[in-house]
C-alpha cells in the first residue's frame, strides 16, 4: 500500500469515465493524492469546498456542462485559483494550445502517454 504524501496532490478534470478510472488507479499506486472532476463546473465546486488546493490542474478541454475553456476563464479571474499551474490534456498539437492564449505550464498530447503524465506531475507535486 502506497503511502500518500501531501505535497503529491493534483485535481484533474476529465469526462471519460473510464479515464478517470484508470489514472485513478495509476494515480494511487504511485503514490500521489488525486481528486477528479467529470467537467469544468465540478472542479470549481472542488476547488472552492477544498480545505487546501492541489500542486497542479490537469484539463481537458472538450467536456460537457463547462468546458476547459470556460473554467480557465473562470480560473485566471479567481485570485485563489490563478496561481494554481495548469497542464492542458488535449489532442491538439503545440501550435494550437499556444493559439488558444491558455498561459498553460505545459500541455500533454492525447492520447496520453502514462510516462509523460508522471513526469509532468513529478515536476509540480515533487516533495
Amino acid at each position: 500500500m502506497p503511502v500518500y504524501n501531501p505535497k503529491k496532490y493534483a485535481l484533474i478534470v476529465e469526462d471519460s469515465a473510464d479515464l478517470r478510472e484508470l489514472l485513478k488507479r495509476l494515480y494511487r499506486r504511485a503514490g500521489y493524492w488525486v481528486e477528479f472532476a467529470a467537467n469544468g463546473k465540478e472542479a470549481l465546486a472542488f476547488l472552492k469546498s477544498s480545505a487546501r488546493l492541489p500542486s497542479v490542474i490537469f484539463l481537458d478541454m472538450m467536456m460537457p456542462v463547462m468546458d476547459g475553456f470556460t473554467f480557465r476563464e473562470i480560473q485566471k479571474r479567481n485570485q485563489q485559483f490563478a496561481q494554481i499551474p495548469l497542464v492542458i490534456m488535449t489532442a491538439c498539437g503545440a501550435s494550437e494550445v499556444e493559439k488558444m492564449g491558455f498561459a498553460a505550464k505545459n500541455y500533454i498530447k492525447k492520447p496520453l502517454d502514462i510516462y509523460t503524465l508522471l513526469d509532468v506531475t513529478l515536476k509540480y507535486c515533487s516533495g
